[in-house]
C-alpha cells in the first residue's frame, strides 16, 4: 500500500507541485489585491 502510493506521488509529483506553487501565487495575489483594495479604500476615507 505504501510503495503503490510513492509510486503514485513519484508519478504525479510534478503536477502536484505545479498546483501548489499556483495555488500559492493565486494566493498571494489574492492577499495583495485585497490589500491594495483595503489600502485605497483608505486613501479615500482619509482624503
Amino acid at each position: 500500500m505504501g510503495s503503490l502510493q510513492t509510486i503514485f506521488i513519484r508519478k504525479h509529483d510534478r503536477n502536484y507541485f505545479l498546483v501548489k506553487y499556483i495555488s500559492k501565487k493565486a494566493h498571494y495575489i489574492h492577499k495583495t489585491m485585497h490589500f491594495l483594495y483595503m489600502y485605497n479604500n483608505f486613501i479615500l476615507i482619509h482624503d
